[in-house]
C-alpha cells in the first residue's frame, strides 16, 4: 500500500515511530529468549533418543549373550563384549547430558547400580556356560533374576525422559508467555500503523469510490442502451421473417399442409382448402389417409412411416385425393420433415399440386 504523509499528521507519525522502535527492541529480546527455549526442546529430544538407545543396547547385549549360551559360538561372545562397551560409553554420555538436572543424577546413580548388576549377571551366565555347560546356564536363567534387573533398568530409564519433560514443560510455559508477548507487540504495532494509515487515506478512498461508481454507472448505462438496441433489432428482424413466412403460407398458389406424426392436419393454407373444397374446421382432427383413395393408401402410408422413421428425408407421390363433394382429383404431394426442436414434436410439411389436367391429357 502506498504511503502518503501529510504535515498535519506529523505528530501521529512521530509517535508511531517511537512505539515501533520500542517494539523492535522488545521483539529482539523476546526472540533471544524464544531461541533459548528451542535449545531446551532439542536437549529434551536428545535425552529421550539416547535413553531409548541405551535400552536398545542393553537388549542387544542380552540377545548376544543368550545366543552364546544356546550355541556356544565365540562370535556371539565377541558381539556381546562390543555391546557392553557401547552401553558403558552411552551411559556416561547420557549422564553428561543431564548434569544440569540434579534430580536426574539420583536416577542415574540407581540406574548405574542396576546396569552393573545386570552386566555381572550376564557375565556370570557366560562363565557358567563355559565351565558347567548349557543345562546349568539354562537353570540359572530360569531363576528370573536377569529379567527382574532388565525390568528395573527399563523402569528407571523411562523415568529419565519424564523428569526431562517436567523441566521442558516449565520452559514451555515460559515460551508460551514469550510468544503471547511477541504476538501482542505485533498486534499493537499493526493497529497503530493501520490507524495512521486510515487517517491519511480516508478522504482519498472516498473520492476514489465516488469516481469509480460514476464510471461504473456510465458503463452500465451504455451497455444497457446497446443491449436494448440489439434486442429491438432482433425482434424487428424476427417479426419481419414471421410476416414473410406467413405471407408465403397464406398466398401460395399451391397447397401447403402441416401434419403430425399420425398424419392429422395441423395447418392448411387457403390454396389447399380451395383445391379440395374443405374449410379449416372441416379438416380439424382428420387424418390425411382419410382423404386418400383406397388404392393409394397403403403406398402413401408406407412412405409417410419411413419418413418419420428416418429412412428417407423426403418423398414424392402422385395420388387421388377426395374433395368435399365426394369427387377425386389427381395431386402430386412432396412431403418432408420439419426439423424438430426440444419444445415441440416432429411435424411433416407437404406441397400439394393439382395434376388432374395432365392426367386427363395423358389418358
Amino acid at each position: 500500500m502506498k504511503w502518503i504523509f501529510a504535515k498535519r499528521n506529523n505528530k501521529f507519525l512521530g509517535l508511531a515511530l517511537v512505539i515501533l522502535i520500542v517494539n523492535c527492541l522488545f521483539l529482539y529480546l523476546q526472540s533471544r529468549q524464544y531461541q533459548q527455549q528451542e535449545k531446551w526442546l532439542y536437549h529434551t529430544h536428545e535425552v529421550e533418543g539416547h535413553t531409548e538407545l541405551l535400552l536398545s543396547l542393553v537388549k542387544d547385549a542380552e540377545t548376544e549373550q543368550r545366543n552364546y549360551l544356546l550355541t556356544g559360538d565365540e562370535r556371539y561372545l565377541q558381539s556381546y563384549q562390543k555391546a557392553i562397551e557401547i552401553v558403558g560409553s552411552e551411559f556416561q554420555y547420557l549422564r553428561q547430558l543431564t548434569r544440569d538436572n540434579s534430580p536426574q543424577q539420583g536416577q542415574f546413580y540407581a540406574l548405574e547400580q542396576l546396569l552393573t548388576a545386570k552386566m555381572a549377571e550376564l557375565d556370570k551366565l557366560i562363565e557358567v556356560r563355559q565351565n558347567q555347560g548349557l543345562e546349568a546356564a539354562v537353570a540359572l536363567v530360569r531363576t528370573n533374576q536377569g529379567q527382574q534387573l532388565t525390568e528395573g533398568i527399563r523402569r528407571l530409564a523411562q523415568e529419565i525422559p519424564t523428569l526431562e519433560n517436567q523441566v521442558l514443560q516449565q520452559h514451555h510455559k515460559l515460551a508460551k508467555s514469550t510468544f503471547r508477548a511477541m504476538a501482542l507487540c505485533f498486534l499493537l504495532t499493526f493497529l497503530l500503523i493501520a490507524l495512521v494509515n486510515f487517517l491519511l487515506y480516508r478522504e482519498q478512498i472516498k473520492h476514489q469510490q465516488v469516481e469509480q461508481a460514476q464510471r461504473y454507472a456510465a458503463i452500465l448505462k451504455l451497455r444497457i442502451a446497446e443491449r436494448t438496441t440489439e434486442l429491438n433489432q432482433a425482434n424487428a428482424l424476427l417479426l419481419e421473417r414471421e410476416s414473410f413466412l406467413r405471407a408465403i403460407f397464406e398466398h401460395s398458389a399451391v397447397g401447403i399442409v402441416v401434419t403430425d406424426v399420425n398424419g392429422r392436419f395441423i395447418r392448411v393454407n387457403p390454396a389447399y382448402r380451395k383445391l379440395l373444397g374443405y374449410s379449416e374446421s372441416d379438416l380439424q382432427g382428420i387424418r390425411f389417409i382419410e382423404l386418400t383413395h383406397e388404392d393409394d393408401r397403403a403406398k402413401y402410408q408406407a412412405l409417410f412411416t419411413e419418413l418419420f422413421q428416418g429412412k428417407r428425408d423426403v418423398f414424392q407421390i402422385e395420388k387421388c385425393s377426395q374433395c368435399r363433394d365426394g369427387s377425386f382429383i389427381w395431386v402430386r404431394k412432396t412431403v418432408s420433415l420439419i426439423p424438430d426442436r426440444k419444445d415441440r414434436p416432429k411435424l411433416a410439411i407437404a406441397i400439394v399440386e393439382n395434376i388432374s389436367d395432365r392426367k386427363q391429357a395423358e389418358e
